[in-house]
């Protein structure tokens, strides 16, 4: 029987409410990838990228993600399990009124079908069980809009489980199916794979990036 202490979400709300500061540095550092990714959607969602709807799981301090997506879309929609994760997104964009934080599990979300033209969850679904990371891209989408898109990551390798007890200074969960049966994931929710990147940066593991277009 798992213990409290290795349970999967308190791990992710714990490390990032003791070590959001660290996070956001160590991101900030590797923020090319996501911007990259953000101006490929915004190139899909075209004219469409000033009115649109998003939603963003896995928030974090909001920079530089978060930022972007309210500075290009008309509303964002942004959830974190950190409290001080989501206390740093409203410090970073106290300048914008077009923004909704929520502080949950993401596994707790609820919207109505149709809701957003873009969901963005960069380095987040990873810290999901696989049995929940498979429940939520069917949720995501539902969530969709026709014509809408997911942006999200997974990581490249197959993992059932792994946690490290100090990353970054924290303790933390990760799980990933690997990128073949992430993509079949993503296509079983009815989406369709417009982009697929895979990483391989020196500093980080493998990560496959995905842009995918609800049919």
């Amino acid at each position: 029987m798992e213990s409290s202490q290795d349970d999967p979400k308190e791990l992710s709300r714990t490390g990032y409410n003791q070590g959001a500061a660290r996070y956001l540095e160590w991101m900030q550092s590797h923020a090319h990838r996501r911007v990259l990714m953000l101006d490929k959607l915004y190139g899909y969602l075209g004219n469409r990228t000033t009115s649109a709807t998003a939603l963003e799981l896995g928030c974090g301090a909001g920079d530089p993600v978060t930022i972007s997506l309210a500075e290009r879309c008309q509303h964002v929609t942004a959830n974190d399990i950190s409290s001080t994760q989501i206390a740093m997104a409203k410090e970073r964009l106290s300048g914008k009124t077009n923004f909704e934080m929520i502080e949950s599990d993401m596994m707790e979300l609820e919207f109505a079908d149709g809701s957003f033209d873009t969901v963005v969850a960069f380095y987040s679904i990873i810290h999901l069980e696989q049995g929940d990371q498979k429940e939520l891209i069917g949720r995501i989408g539902r969530w969709l809009r026709k014509d809408g898109y997911l942006l999200c990551s997974f990581a490249a390798a197959e993992t059932p489980k792994l946690i490290s007890n100090d990353w970054l200074g924290m303790r933390m969960f990760w799980s990933s199916f690997g990128t073949e049966k992430s993509l079949e994931m993503v296509q079983e929710a009815g989406l369709t794979i417009v982009e697929k990147e895979i990483t391989n940066d020196d500093d980080d593991a493998p990560f496959v990036f995905v842009i995918a277009r609800k049919e």
